[in-house]
């Protein structure tokens, strides 16, 4: 993931607990690894304010896909 890099900081904290750049970018990762969308698909993410939106944000960015909040 060439857009986030690795920082060795806090990216997010979400109820009291301290997610790092790294565990963002991995978790971001797997999800793109899942999802089955072509360069410039549009998705639909529809969720609640938390750490999986980013991942699923970010993972559509992976593949090129344009995120629909």
């Amino acid at each position: 993931m060439e857009f986030v890099r690795d920082y060795n900081k806090t990216a997010i904290i979400y109820e009291g607990r301290n997610i790092s750049y790294k565990e963002m970018i991995t978790k971001a990762k797997i999800f793109s690894s899942q999802v089955l969308i072509e360069n410039e698909d549009r998705v639909i993410i529809y969720m609640e304010n938390r750490p999986e939106f980013l991942y699923s944000f970010l993972g559509v960015w992976d593949k090129s896909g344009t995120c629909v909040c």
